[in-house]
């Protein structure tokens, strides 16, 4: 399956001049082809995404976190995923997953459901890379017995590695430093 075209931009995206908020409440100045003027914080995902080619100007190009290759991209809600969509991830037989944006209980974060869900839909043999806030978050709440409580009993998961990288740029140029986690999980092959 080829990836079909990124949508036509609409609209030309900008972080005006603010010290460096909290992770995520980013101001982000979004003007349209028709001259009006939106403004929207950083992991306000729903209106962002809905504005084709704003993440792209904003957290690749200007924050600087590019993972540098999509096959596809979909935005969906993982934890009110309808059938039709949950077969047809499953269908592509994925056996890697990387989640780039902070996974945690907190709000603000990923919830732990979701890359559950979205880790479920994989092979069954596969590996989940995502990241979380170490300076948000007294722990990870991804923990082995989470991916048993979430994904079932028989589900092995084993962390295989983790570290602390540089995520992206803060508005005024420093860094913004997470941790990321690599597990190995396996589930049962299932039976018709």
């Amino acid at each position: 399956m080829t990836a079909p075209a990124p949508p036509p931009v609409v609209a030309t995206a900008e972080l005006p001049e603010q010290d460096d908020p909290v992770i995520g409440q980013e101001l982000i100045r979004v003007t349209m082809r028709d001259g009006s003027v939106q403004e929207l914080r950083l992991h306000d995902y729903a209106r962002l995404y809905a504005l084709p080619g704003v993440y792209e100007q904003i957290v690749q190009k200007r924050l600087q976190c590019s993972p540098g290759l999509y096959e596809i991209y979909l935005t969906l809600d993982l934890l009110a995923l309808g059938a039709d969509d949950a077969r047809a991830l499953a269908a592509r037989h994925a056996t890697a997953l990387a989640c780039v944006a902070p996974v945690g209980d907190l709000a603000g974060k990923v919830p732990v459901p979701a890359l559950m869900t979205a880790a479920g839909l994989l092979a069954p043999d596969a590996l989940v890379a995502y990241m979380y806030d170490p300076a948000g978050a007294a722990r990870d709440a991804v923990t082995p017995e989470r991916w048993r409580r979430e994904l079932g009993g028989d589900v092995q998961a084993v962390e295989l590695r983790r570290e602390r990288y540089v995520h992206r740029r803060t508005c005024s140029g420093g860094v913004c430093e997470m941790e990321a986690a690599v597990w190995r999980v396996r589930r049962p092959l299932s039976t018709p």
